[in-house]
């Protein structure tokens, strides 16, 4: 990610970092493509990018600007799906599909003050390629248009890029928290074998029965010594709070993790028993694995996305593209034992990605923040917080999902990349509650060489920052 240069005359190509140094697979058109026919941004941009839809977006009836475009579908009918455009180095107003905006009359944003025949040329970024270089701004894709005239000020005669994020140079000297220095990760530790360990754990609950802190830093050791225990404990924190949804999860996080999908699935239609509506647990009971017929998963995972048979009163819209491409996945790993007739056929096209995440946290009310570190060794921040996306806290509370996904595809993936996790606290002073993250994490998603990962880590103190995992991309 040095400085780049904003420029390529090229046919729409995938442009490769050692071309450009942008370190970004891209697509460009350049000025021999802008012809006197395109009278405005709109109609010279629509269809010359793979999986970009320009203006029209998901309101009839509204003005058909470039603001509106869209990279890879819409993802939300009530978060903002419309990307950012970036001009000469300069971000101009985004345009808002959410539905509190449009009722505001404060939606559509405008490029007409852009004339096509000024322009140099015009590229797209799409996922992390975006969002690495323009921040939580770039995370629904991101235009780059220079124009003829634009002001150049590198030492070079490059065009200063005012957007793209600066000193996010990556301290691989920062001091994280690590799990096995936790006090009570401590404690057990000091013990002569497993057994004594064990003692020292049921010695300890009376005095912490009210504390979290100390079952999950149980767990981390019990789970490296003997996983009997440490199912112990998760039984522990079931016994003692049977109610707490936050908690529920938490143990279903981990069960999951180790392997028992039955118990796993069986916390999770207790967390369906207190909140029938929880949309979170809705997607998990069709995502946990269960011996029903494959061809009865399938359709049961249908039902979901389209608000049929039992789940005609869910709404499964916020989370929709992470269960299309759930969905997408499970058909092609599938697909000999299917029947798709039923299905739409659109379902039928899988996506494939380099490596692909995808987040669950325990709590809507943590704040946190999410540090992705590329191969260049830059950081993107995505934080869920009331200051970084009230609006998308927001949504998570009142539709009752803590899910979120990330990709990687192109030459800008092969690497190295590190995540870390910032717990910046809780919207209640009053709640305790530790953060307890869940990160599944695919390489080669979609391909016959797809693997698949858990990782689950947990945080207590407010402004702590650990780390997730280490991945390699090829």
């Amino acid at each position: 990610m040095d400085e780049v240069v904003l420029t390529e005359n090229k046919k729409v190509s995938e442009v490769s970092k050692e071309e450009e140094g942008t370190g970004y697979a891209v697509q460009s058109i350049g000025k021999e493509e802008l012809t006197t026919v395109n009278t405005n941004l709109n109609s010279a941009v629509r269809g010359r990018f793979s999986g970009v839809t320009t203006g029209g977006g998901i309101q009839s009836g509204a003005d058909q600007d470039l603001s509106r475009f869209i990279v890879r579908g819409q993802s939300s009918m009530l978060l903002n799906n419309y990307g950012l455009i970036v001009v000469d180095g300069v971000p101009i107003k985004q345009s808002n599909s959410s539905s509190s905006n449009f009722q505001s009359g404060d939606a559509i944003a405008s490029t007409n003050f852009i004339d096509p025949a000024l322009i140099e040329d015009i590229t797209v970024l799409k996922g992390l390629a975006a969002t690495n270089r323009f921040g939580s701004l770039g995370s629904n894709g991101v235009l780059l248009i220079t124009t003829k005239t634009a002001v150049t000020k590198g030492k070079n005669g490059e065009i200063v890029d005012r957007a793209r994020l600066t000193d996010n140079i990556y301290n691989e000297n920062e001091a994280l928290a690590k799990p096995q220095e936790a006090p009570f990760y401590q404690l057990l530790k000091a013990a002569q074998n497993p057994q004594e360990a064990y003692q020292t754990y049921s010695s300890l609950q009376e005095l912490n029965k009210g504390n979290i802190a100390f079952y999950l830093e149980s767990y981390d050791y019990f789970s490296k010594q003997n996983k009997t225990r440490s199912i112990s404990v998760l039984t522990n924190i079931l016994e003692y709070f049977p109610e707490d949804i936050k908690l529920l999860r938490t143990v279903e996080f981990y069960l999951s993790q180790a392997g028992y999908d039955q118990q796993a699935r069986l916390v999770n239609d207790q967390i369906l028993e207190i909140s029938p509506s929880n949309l979170h647990a809705y997607y998990k009971r069709v995502m946990l694995p269960d011996d029903k017929a494959i061809q009865t998963q399938m359709e049961t995972k249908y039902a979901l996305l389209k608000g049929r048979k039992k789940f005609k009163e869910i709404n499964a819209q916020p989370i929709q593209k992470t269960l299309l491409r759930d969905i997408k996945n499970f058909i092609e790993k599938n697909r000999a034992a299917l029947n798709v007739n039923s299905i739409d056929s659109y379902l039928a096209n899988n996506i494939r990605y380099d490596a692909r995440f995808v987040f669950e946290w325990n709590n809507p009310e943590a704040e946190f923040e999410l540090q992705f570190v590329n191969p260049q060794d830059r950081y993107y921040n995505w934080g869920y917080s009331r200051n970084e996306d009230a609006q998308r806290l927001n949504s998570g509370l009142i539709n009752g999902y803590m899910l979120e996904e990330f990709e990687f595809y192109g030459k800008e993936s092969i690497g190295k990349w590190i995540v870390n996790v910032k717990y910046l606290g809780n919207i209640s002073e009053a709640d305790q509650t530790p953060l307890v993250l869940k990160c599944v994490v695919y390489t080669d998603f979609g391909k016959t060489t797809e693997q698949k990962k858990e990782v689950v880590v947990h945080l207590s103190k407010r402004n702590q920052k650990q780390n997730v995992l280490e991945i390699v991309v090829n």
